[in-house]
């Protein structure tokens, strides 16, 4: 009889204790409590196989065993609680949750998975992917692996390992990821943020990460995402297409990829403390508005990524400057914010191209580009033909225009001796684009190449209506560009700096002086 006490009381005591879902363990679905009578409970005995006992829905079955499915399908009866004790695992086999829910130290090993969970939040690590090996096959094993678990996701998945891929995932659905160790805490004003992500994605092979169908989108917080280096596949960490979102990236890493973060109209909300390094592009963003990108880190070594520009366009080796990679690149996009940033390294650091409008860039630290800081690159036409945005309800191309770019309280500072002709290259058409601000910035260069073509602006502009830049309060007393302004080679029309007594120069530099000005393009005023 005491026998028979003891185990009772150990029963109830295993019935009691089940940590069924509630409201604010983050379910979706159902609130379940532990006093809900409809829900029995069984032990699982190690005497029987797994199959055998989980026959019955609205069950709460606790595992404190080693379950070998030898290669079968087990299909959850519905909405049943799997409740794994310290010593619970399943292994070897195919698991169907049918609106299950799983609770404890869950722990799956070497098992396929379908159907839906009711947590809200999941682990990676409840499922068994590998984290330790390189290897082609496990990669493609965890891939298969990874994207049955994105399906199953409820809302936010936890990332608490480094996962080696062989394919990209594809998203058609929003959720949330976050790295293990990440929080709220690891927020920083500036791009000086203490956080290293250590959980995330990493590839041996030409493969992106993430890519999402319309109407798929991401909230991503303290994840790192490793790509190959290999420049010539078009790869990227987080793809983006029209009707895609990344509502929130903060505290991510992203190395080695043709682009850190591609997107093609998708919709961006901000993104925060986030490295991208060694990356041909780290941002590229097109068709996209109404974000911000704060307190970033764009660093190349450009050992990564050769030099392609040359100054004419016949060159065998010639690749237009777009192409030739960037810190950022922004095309057609509008009411960006970029601010806090450090760019250093990039073969341009940043480059607005093809419409970009109300674009502010404020605050920033650029370093040793390899051609220069920033390009203003206007020459894009908009027709009915194109696709490129939208109709425009006649048959002829029409020009579209940069338009308000402020640059603004930024600090310019070159450390070594590059090949970069300026620090602001302005190219094609200028005339089109209005409003360009130039103002406050401070100019700290040092060790410059004694190369005619080092101005602080380079102009390559072949319209015969003068497009006009104006400069205002910017302190170049530090710089040692030897001239303001440097015409490229093929320039053939016109352009206006407007530079007032505002500035301040150095007494041994003229304000108005300019290099290679053969068919006398620019003009000061």
């Amino acid at each position: 009889m005491k026998k028979f006490l003891i185990i009772l009381l150990s029963i109830s005591a295993l019935f009691i204790s089940c940590k069924a879902p509630t409201a604010s363990e983050n379910v979706i679905l159902l609130d379940r409590l532990p006093t809900d009578t409809s829900y029995g409970f069984l032990y699982l005995s190690d005497k029987e196989s797994f199959a055998s006992q989980i026959k019955l829905d609205h069950m709460i079955y606790y595992i404190d065993s080693t379950f070998d499915l030898n290669n079968a399908t087990v299909n959850i009866p519905e909405n049943s609680i799997l409740q794994f004790g310290d010593q619970g695992k399943v292994v070897n086999g195919n698991i169907n949750f049918n609106g299950t829910y799983l609770d404890g130290n869950t722990k799956f090993e070497n098992c396929s998975f379908s159907g839906n969970l009711i947590n809200k939040t999941i682990t990676f690590s409840w499922f068994g992917p590998h984290t330790n090996s390189v290897q082609e096959a496990s990669q493609k094993t965890n891939s298969k692996l990874l994207r049955e678990v994105f399906a199953i996701t409820g809302e936010i998945l936890i990332v608490d390992g480094y996962y080696p891929l062989g394919e990209k995932i594809v998203l058609g659905r929003h959720i949330t990821m976050k790295g293990k160790d990440w929080t709220e805490s690891c927020h920083s004003k500036t791009y000086n943020t203490s956080y290293t992500p250590q959980y995330g994605f990493y590839t041996a092979l030409n493969t992106s990460v993430i890519e999402f169908t319309d109407g798929g989108g991401l909230d991503v917080y303290g994840i790192k995402f490793v790509g190959k280096k290999d420049f010539s596949a078009l790869t990227g960490g987080i793809i983006l297409p029209l009707k895609g979102s990344l509502g929130a990236c903060y505290n991510c890493h992203f190395e080695g990829f043709t682009w850190g973060i591609r997107a093609v109209g998708g919709f961006l909300e901000k993104i925060q403390n986030v490295n991208f390094k060694d990356n041909r592009y780290g941002l590229s963003l097109i068709y996209t508005s109404d974000f911000d990108i704060f307190g970033c880190k764009f660093t190349n070594s450009n050992s990564n990524i050769a030099i392609p520009y040359t100054d004419s366009p016949t060159d065998s080796n010639y690749i237009s400057l777009q192409e030739s990679g960037a810190g950022i690149y922004l095309s057609a996009s509008g009411m960006v914010n970029m601010q806090d940033n450090l760019f250093d390294g990039n073969i341009i650091n940043i480059i607005l191209s093809q419409a970009d409008i109300i674009i502010n860039i404020q605050d920033n630290e650029f370093r040793n580009p390899a051609f220069c800081d920033i390009l203003l690159y206007n020459k894009f036409f908009l027709g009915n033909g194109n696709g490129l945005i939208m109709g425009i309800g006649r048959n002829e191309v029409q020009p579209v225009s940069l338009d308000n770019i402020v640059i603004t309280h930024n600090l310019f500072s070159k450390t070594f001796s590059p090949a970069a002709m300026c620090t602001v290259f302005v190219k094609e058409d200028l005339n089109r684009g209005t409003n360009f601000i130039f103002s406050e910035n401070t100019f700290a260069d040092s060790n410059i190449t004694a190369l005619d073509s080092n101005a602080i602006f380079g102009v390559q502009n072949t319209s015969d209506s003068a497009g006009t830049v104006v400069c205002s309060k910017n302190n170049f007393t530090r710089s040692q560009a030897r001239t303001f302004c440097h015409s490229l080679n093929n320039t053939s029309g016109k352009f206006i700096f407007s530079v007032d007594n505002s500035n301040t120069f150095v007494s041994s530099f003229a304000k108005n002086s300019t290099s290679n000005d053969i068919n006398s393009v620019i003009t000061y005023k």
